[in-house]
């Protein structure tokens, strides 16, 4: 039996939204109904065609690198908010605390902001156990809170 790839080559242009596998007139186009539907979202930019492919590779690379930093140090406070192990919160808040100083984060002071602000964690669009809606809350032992319902209890 002869082997098979999972690579599909497609040879007409395609929207180029995921998921989406609508004929389109030219490569990098959105077709006419997810247009439709994301409206102004969508913008055409133009590609920078001066950037040579080792400079496109190095800003797809820092690109990447600044993403997985931002991955990591989520998961490391996730860690720190909610582990009962004393060894590996101070692991995890140290961990923060070194690569904040090492990329030279100016919204934090030294020494860490008191080692990330006791690993404090805010995140946008979250569900607050309280009110029931979605806010940017704060990380609680109990669930997320939101600003309005943490100045109440």
């Amino acid at each position: 039996m002869p082997a098979t790839s999972a690579i599909t080559r497609i040879r007409h242009p395609v929207c180029a939204l995921p998921g989406c596998r609508n004929d389109v007139p030219r490569w990098g186009d959105a077709c006419e109904s997810c247009r439709d539907v994301c409206g102004e979202y969508l913008v055409w930019v133009e590609r920078e065609t001066s950037a040579t492919p080792e400079e496109v590779a190095e800003q797809l690379a820092a690109r990447d690198r600044g993403t997985a930093h931002a991955y990591a140090t989520q998961a490391a406070v996730e860690i720190a908010a909610t582990t009962a192990d004393p060894t590996a919160y101070d692991q995890a808040v140290q961990w923060i605390a070194q690569r904040r100083l090492e990329h030279h984060d100016t919204r934090l002071p030294a020494p860490a902001a008191a080692l990330v602000d006791a690993a404090e964690v805010r995140k946008a669009n979250q569900l607050c156990w309280l009110c029931e809606e979605r806010h940017t809350c704060t990380r609680e032992p109990h669930g997320w809170e939101c600003d309005h319902c943490r100045t109440i209890t």
